[in-house]
């Protein structure tokens, strides 16, 4: 079986509410990751995944969902800061592709 995808089917518990990803990625090997597509990215957002993020992870603090983005315009302003969207994502370690996705992510 190769790659299986679904858009908006795995809801994911945190705090008191749930996270609803773009899309649900399964490898063949059965591996899971998450994707978000973005065109903008506000701070709330970003606070939103950080939340997710942090409230899944394991006794180290290293996170135990693998979210991934995929940016409309990596180079665009996020919001009213002078930081890019893509600057954004990085700086908090998360893996991110402009349009097109590199395909080893969705290689084993």
């Amino acid at each position: 079986m190769g790659v299986v995808y679904g858009h908006e089917v795995t809801c994911i518990p945190y705090g008191d509410t749930y996270y609803l990803p773009d899309f649900t990625v399964t490898l063949p090997d059965g591996y899971v990751f998450f994707i978000e597509a973005k065109g903008w990215m506000p701070e709330r957002d970003v606070k939103k995944y950080a939340h997710v993020l942090g409230s899944h992870c394991d006794v180290f603090r290293r996170p135990e969902i693998d979210l991934r983005f995929v940016l409309q315009n990596p180079n665009g302003k996020a919001g009213r800061s002078k930081t890019t969207v893509a600057k954004r994502v990085e700086r908090w370690g998360w893996k991110w592709s402009g349009k097109h996705m590199p395909e080893d992510w969705f290689t084993t």
